[in-house]
Parts: structure tokens; C-alpha cells; sequence
């Protein structure tokens, strides 16, 4: 925290945890509580939700920040020291790759630029072998996923994790989103205040989004900054299309209802995948 604070400079900071009133109707947070909530079997999810099963303190029951720092806090402690030894999460664990996996109907083992594979007839015949084997061999993993999904899903209910559900649609993660942290909002008593979050990626809402679905079950006003990293697996063709394009914020002024801005829509796919590392801007090149 010191070391932002001195690239900040010669602003002020100020530290608030885990959110803090930016008005008497605005209520400013990360939004990670609502995995408590989730409907949704991510890789947050299933952590709080084990640890929350372990400890004995359903999220059913929460009221005050200590319930959700009880099962947060081990979680991300772990997480914390996973990181500081370099070992990574495996792969396998990576919420937007499984995600990415149950989701997916076609193929994507081709090159990005659809070119012919180099070299003579023998060696073109032998490559086109090669890739179908290998995107059969992708198929089958995929149906196996698919079809054990549902599986892995009931298993974890009974083992008290859920409630979880098999819907993925990108539909149904933004409505688990909002109403997990509409519940949020309502157990920390938040009221009908506006509540700005972020976490799940989600900018909104966005013109055409049904109000409703922002507004949590006591009144709250939930308004997601978005995502601030490209990630081109939830991202359409054209720049700025998609509510996960990056560069998003939330304007709050003296009076007024908080204001979305998107500040990166007018900036092509290319040129910030070309602010990743050249290895990620290579595997988002060819999703």
C-alpha cells in the first residue's frame, strides 16, 4: 500500500476495507463477498463455499463483514502464498478456461490465420492428420467435461457447497453475479443505496440491460465498472462490443446517479492484446 501511495504521489490516498462510502447513497467496494452467493461453480466459488462448509458458518447466515472475512480471509491467504512461492495455479483450476471448455460448440485448433500448412503434399497430408486427431481427441475430452459436469455439480449440493447451479450461459453469470451481490448489499445493510463493484467483469448496466436485474432484493443500485483486463474468450469480433471490454470506470460527483464510462471502446483488439505478455497475446490472437 505505501509503494502505490508514493507512485500516486503527490496525490493523497486513502486505504478502505473491505469498501467505503464515497456519499451517503454510494457505497464503493471490490465486490469479492458475492462469491459467498454465487449460483455459479467457479474456482472462488467452490473455495469460499469449502471453507464456509469446514468452519461450520453457512452464507446463509451472514450479517456483517466478519462472516465474510471468516471464509474469505483462508482463502485468499492461500491464494497469497501459492503466488509468493511461484507455483501457480494449475491450469486445470482456471475458472475462464473450464468456463471456456463446457461453453465451447466448435472447433478452435485451427491457425489464426487460416493458412495452409507449409510444405509438400506428404507433409500437408500428414499435418491435416495430425490436426484431426488432435481436435478429435479435443472433442472427446470436451463431451466428457460436458456430460460430467452436471455430475460434479449434484455431488458438490450434497456435500453442502451449493446451492450450485449447471447454467454457464453468459446470461445466467450475470444474473448469479447481481443477485449475489444484491444479497451482499442486503446483508451488510447497505439499503437503496447505489453500490459500485466490480469483480465480476461485468460492466453495466449498459442501455438495453434490464434494470431490474440491478437492483438487489432490499433496493440497491448496482452499478460494475467492468473488466479491467483483456480477456478475449468473453470478447465478440468488434472492439468495444462486448460488456467485458476493458477500460471501464464509474464517474461519481457531488450529486447524481454514478455514471459508467468505457474509456477503451474506440481501441482495437490488437493493439491491447499487444499489452499482455507476447505469450498471452499470441493464445488471445487465436481465440
Amino acid at each position: 500500500m505505501a509503494r502505490i501511495a508514493e507512485w500516486a504521489s503527490p496525490a493523497s490516498v486513502r486505504i478502505a476495507y473491505p469498501g467505503i462510502w464515497i456519499r451517503p447513497d454510494v457505497y464503493a467496494m471490490h465486490g469479492h463477498y458475492l462469491d459467498c452467493h454465487l449460483t455459479i461453480p467457479t474456482l472462488e466459488r467452490l473455495s469460499v463455499g469449502a471453507m464456509s462448509r469446514l468452519l461450520g458458518r453457512p452464507a446463509a447466515g451472514f450479517d456483517r463483514v466478519g462472516d465474510y472475512e471468516a471464509v474469505g480471509t483462508p482463502v485468499f491467504a492461500w491464494r497469497d502464498a501459492v503466488a509468493r512461492e511461484s507455483l501457480g495455479v494449475p491450469q486445470s483450476l482456471d475458472t475462464v478456461s473450464a468456463w471456456n471448455v463446457l461453453r465451447k460448440t466448435g472447433d478452435s485448433d485451427v491457425s489464426a490465420n487460416g493458412a495452409r500448412p507449409a510444405g509438400g503434399q506428404s507433409a500437408r497430408l500428414r499435418r491435416l492428420r495430425w490436426m484431426s486427431r488432435g481436435r478429435a481427441k479435443s472433442r472427446l475430452r470436451r463431451r466428457v467435461l460436458v456430460g460430467l459436469f452436471p455430475l460434479v455439480v449434484a455431488a458438490l449440493n450434497r456435500a453442502g457447497i451449493g446451492p450450485l447451479k449447471t447454467d454457464i450461459s453468459t446470461g445466467e453469470l450475470r444474473r448469479a453475479a447481481l443477485n449475489a451481490m444484491g444479497e451482499v448489499a442486503a446483508r451488510l445493510g447497505l439499503g437503496d443505496a447505489y453500490v459500485v463493484f466490480g469483480h465480476t467483469h461485468r460492466a453495466g448496466p449498459l442501455p438495453g440491460d434490464d434494470e431490474q436485474e440491478w437492483r438487489g432484493r432490499l433496493g440497491a443500485r448496482l452499478v460494475n465498472a467492468g473488466s479491467w483486463t483483456y480477456a478475449a474468450i468473453f470478447l465478440t469480433t468488434n472492439s468495444g462490443e462486448s460488456p467485458y471490454w476493458p477500460g471501464g470506470c464509474v464517474l461519481v460527483e457531488d450529486e447524481g446517479p454514478p455514471v459508467l464510462k468505457r474509456l477503451l471502446v474506440d481501441r482495437p483488439h490488437a493493439e491491447l492484446a499487444a499489452c499482455l505478455s507476447p505469450d498471452a497475446a499470441v493464445a488471445s490472437a487465436r481465440r
